[in-house]
């Protein structure tokens, strides 16, 4: 008995943390993925944190939960999606996507944004993030039954690999070639090369079930499309392309990170210096609360120029090491192109100056952009090619 209250109150404390502002994006327990089944009590912590960042008001603010609690506290859906959300992974539990805002200024729920507002860009990413984020905390099977979720093989296989930091090669072919061509095997060869890196996904265009997938990486015929760990296509490319061309793809963690802000439209804030250096966190204190005021059309990415793997970013932005003008913030549109660099230290008023002059620019098609790709097609990686063109 004494058990079972300790149980309770310890849930409702949980629970009155989540609805109190301030808390959403605080991990209570952390700790690794677990079984599919009723998510435990440690988990529920993290998981309403991670998803308070996926999940929207769908109150007509354009917002996710914790935004919502910052810039709409009186927005009624919040706390009732809040109190909601522990039960969400339980066999007959509510379900996600009638929890979940488009957080596209529509108003409605994901569920809706699918029929009411068909032009919504945000839902099949919102969507992806809640796949990811099932198999992450390993409730798909649970996610699978109650909210539609519809995680197909391919993107169990991909999200999977992910969580062990490697990178996907989707091999899209036709029906009537199959596993069978000369190239899968030269496709294998290549994923032993970089074992640790990369797994190699053989996906049927015929394939009902991977039609989601499909739809979202806009995949018109056989292609070869990279995904790095973090969702962004690192590389894509029509048709079987040389095995050299495919090692562009393989990009570092940062260089990701800019490639996904990109494919979601935001303007990047690249700070690059030493994280324990005075000029950089005095850097970080004006970076993000400005980035935040941008909402979710801006981000903010943080690059130690001593990580190895990062040479190649390094090199395309031009940096100097051993400046003394500060921690230089590299402003790249959503195009690729790199605008400018703010030196001299680093004020609110630069970062909003720094983004007007990207709304007044031109597309800059035709030009290279920082990711080695192009203006034209700043969706598709380092490679710039696409489907549609």
């Amino acid at each position: 008995m004494r058990d079972s209250k300790l149980i309770f109150l310890v849930f409702g404390l949980l629970l009155t943390v989540f609805l109190t502002p301030g808390f959403d994006r605080l991990a209570i327990f952390p700790g690794t993925a677990i079984a599919s089944g009723e998510m435990a009590d440690e988990k529920k912590g993290p998981w309403l944190s991670e998803i308070s960042e996926i999940l929207g008001c769908y109150c007509g603010c354009d917002l996710t939960l914790s935004e919502c609690k910052r810039d709409d506290p009186d927005c009624k859906e919040r706390p009732i999606i809040l109190a909601k959300l522990p039960s969400a992974t339980n066999p007959g539990g509510p379900s996600l996507l009638e929890l979940g805002g488009c957080t596209c200024g529509c108003g409605y729920k994901l569920a809706e944004c699918e029929e009411k507002h068909k032009a919504c860009t945000q839902r099949p990413i919102i969507h992806q993030k809640l796949k990811r984020l099932a198999i992450s905390y390993g409730y798909d099977k649970t996610y699978e039954s109650n909210s539609g979720l519809n995680i197909s093989s391919g993107e169990r296989k991909m999200f999977s690999e992910a969580l062990n930091h490697r990178s996907s090669l989707l091999y899209v072919y036709d029906e009537k070639d199959g596993k069978k061509s000369k190239y899968i095997k030269e496709l294998q060869k290549f994923q032993r090369e970089f074992k640790e890196r990369l797994a190699v996904i053989p996906i049927s265009l015929a394939d009902e079930g991977e039609k989601g997938l499909i739809k979202y990486y806009r995949i018109q015929g056989p292609s070869l499309v990279m995904v790095a760990p973090n969702g962004a296509v690192s590389a894509f490319f029509r048709g079987e392309p040389p095995l050299k061309s495919l090692r562009r793809g393989l990009v570092s963690p940062k260089m990701a990170e800019v490639l996904l802000a990109i494919q979601q439209g935001k303007t990047i804030f690249l700070a690059v210096g030493p994280p324990d250096d005075k000029a950089y966190q005095d850097t970080r204190q004006t970076l993000v609360p400005a980035v935040q005021k941008l909402g979710g059309i801006a981000t903010a990415v943080w690059l130690d120029p001593g990580e190895a793997s990062e040479k190649p970013l390094l090199s395309a932005l031009k940096y100097e090491k051993g400046s003394k003008k500060g921690v230089p913030v590299f402003v790249i549109a959503p195009t690729g192109l790199l605008i400018e660099k703010i030196e001299g230290g680093l004020t609110e008023r630069k970062v909003f100056d720094s983004f007007q002059n990207i709304l007044a620019m031109n597309s800059g098609c035709g030009q290279s952009t920082i990711t080695g790709g192009s203006a034209c097609q700043p969706g598709y990686g380092v490679t710039g090619e696409s489907s549609c063109q």
